[in-house]
């Protein structure tokens, strides 16, 4: 359930279409506050090193791995 917006206002929706952009967006954050990595090679070691990152910040929701992957980004 995330509050975003859609046509006509806000919904609280889910799935991939919703989480993406969130995921997108801490991402940026992430490369913003880790220049090392912003200025690594666009490489896997680059996509490793951010997934590490957003791994670390991801924080459980109780729901269980199979239900909510690594968690919610914080």
């Amino acid at each position: 359930a995330v509050r975003s917006t859609v046509p006509g206002g806000y919904a609280a929706w889910d799935g991939t279409s919703m989480a993406c952009p969130q995921v997108a967006g801490m991402a940026a954050l992430a490369l913003a506050s880790h220049p090392a990595i912003l200025a690594a090679p666009r490489d896997a070691g680059r996509v490793d090193a951010l997934e590490t990152v957003l791994l670390g910040a991801a924080r459980p929701l109780g729901g269980g791995a199979a239900y909510e992957g690594s968690g919610a980004l914080r």
